[in-house]
């Protein structure tokens, strides 16, 4: 069996495969047999499978129809260092501007501060009574600022919130990662004395934790073998030494930004002359692996189970 390590990289973004892409890649890599392809990720959404094949040296396109998705990720995979503006707080109405606008502070306003990562309707993270705590965190956590330190203290009588002033703004140098989670960890503590809604919501900075997946990504731009384009899956020229990897809206699911005609897409994958595998709930195709993804209860007290499967177009053979 060939190898794959397993990954967890990837934006924040709806159906993320940031769990599942290490395993996707193994099953795929073995199916076919070989390591020796080009990867055509056609629904690249947040990337997390991308990322998964250049962590394996696996050369690897990436598309995504969504401009927005697609500039925050190329962005991210082709930059060394992210702009000041990206460790900014930004309050709702600033939020609710930038979105508008264009550019790659625009998506990622959409990806990072949207509750629910703003893919088909951007939604500000916060809402108004937890918004002003949740920036005095952040920039307690990110610039150390000592104002913000300083009110978080008197707030819930403590000094607990000083380990964060270090007298510097040198926030691109610090691991906000283990910042984040000391604060996590003080406002989870204060809150067992003290019981106040305000520190159950404050023991998560969601903005940082997403800012964080797009560090670790970062992290990877210097890897060769990578490749963009920003289009409808039917529009690009696939090679023979590709194999095919895509990730469409799911059938009979809701949340999209767009309608998706899955009968054109079963009849494009049978098309294909090169290796094709779909992750999909359900599909036309031979399923070959699958994972309960989810388990829920539904209003009449019955268990229900999202199985997330792996769907193969039944060709296996690469032309190099």
């Amino acid at each position: 069996m060939l190898k794959i390590k397993s990954s967890k990289l990837g934006m924040p973004y709806q159906g993320s495969k940031r769990a599942l892409s290490g395993q996707i890649l193994s099953k795929i890599v073995n199916k076919v047999g070989t390591r020796d392809f080009v990867l055509y990720d056609l629904f690249g959404g947040g990337g997390a499978m991308t990322a998964a094949v250049v962590e394996n040296g696996i050369p690897v396109h990436y598309n995504e129809l969504d401009p927005k998705t697609y500039e925050l990720f190329e962005y991210v995979m082709t930059h060394e260092e992210f702009p000041d503006e990206f460790y900014k707080w930004y309050s709702h109405e600033e939020a609710d501007e930038l979105v508008k606008q264009d550019g790659v502070l625009s998506s990622f306003i959409r990806i990072v501060w949207s509750f629910g990562n703003g893919v088909s309707k951007f939604s500000y993270l916060y809402g108004t009574d937890i918004e002003p705590f949740k920036k005095l965190g952040h920039y307690a956590v990110v610039f150390g600022d000592k104002q913000s330190i300083d009110k978080l203290n008197r707030q819930f009588s403590t000094d607990a919130f000083s380990v964060f002033d270090t007298g510097e703004n040198t926030y691109k140098g610090r691991d906000l990662k283990v910042r984040r989670l000391s604060f996590g960890q003080i406002t989870k503590k204060l809150n067992l004395e003290l019981n106040e809604t305000v520190l159950q919501h404050l023991q998560g900075l969601e903005q940082l934790n997403r800012l964080e997946h797009l560090q670790r990504l970062e992290q990877l731009n210097r890897r060769k073998q990578l490749t963009f384009s920003n289009g409808d899956y039917r529009t690009i020229e696939i090679p023979d030494n590709a194999v095919i990897y895509v990730d469409p809206p799911y059938r009979g699911t809701a949340g999209y930004a767009q309608e998706f005609d899955t009968k054109a897409f079963d009849k494009w994958v049978s098309e294909q002359t090169v290796p094709v595998f779909i992750s999909e709930y359900n599909a036309p195709f031979e399923v070959i692996w699958g994972k309960v993804k989810a388990e829920t209860f539904s209003h009449t007290a019955k268990r229900t189970k999202n199985v997330e499967k792996l769907f193969w177009n039944g060709i296996s053979k690469i032309d190099n």
